[in-house]
């Protein structure tokens, strides 16, 4: 199957890195999916679920706070502020994100209502996933 370089990072680590059939997230624009041989872009993530394909299998990331751009060499990079794999989250950090996007949604007005609709799915999703882990 064909692949394509793939990285996901933070200012302090390297959390992926390699060769992948596809990434999955959600940019501020929207969900998306990134094959090989896809378009050069930059988007923005706020808060997205990466999920990388690779060997058979489906690592998932929980990013904040990032771009993602792919080259016109189809290299695709994630670089955010914030990243861990979901497998090694805790409810402690999924609480302490959720106070950010509370905080974030309490001054509506300083967003669309695309963003807004964004961060208050995002807003959901962490509640659902610290229901999960509890």
């Amino acid at each position: 199957m064909t692949t394509f370089p793939f990285t996901i990072q933070t200012p302090t680590s390297v959390l992926f890195e390699g060769a992948v059939e596809a990434a999955r997230l959600k940019t501020d624009l929207g969900r998306m999916e990134i094959l090989p041989n896809h378009a050069t872009l930059v988007g923005t993530l706020l808060y997205s679920k990466v999920y990388a394909r690779h060997d058979g299998k489906e690592e998932v990331f929980e990013v904040r706070h990032g771009t993602v751009t792919v080259e016109e060499d189809g290299t695709a990079t994630v670089l955010a502020l914030e990243a861990q794999k979901v497998d090694d989250m805790t409810v402690k950090t999924m609480e302490d994100y959720l106070v950010y996007l509370s905080e974030l949604l309490a001054n509506p007005d300083e967003f669309n209502d695309y963003q807004k609709q964004f961060l208050e799915e995002q807003r959901q999703a962490l509640e659902e996933g610290i229901a999960d882990k509890q």
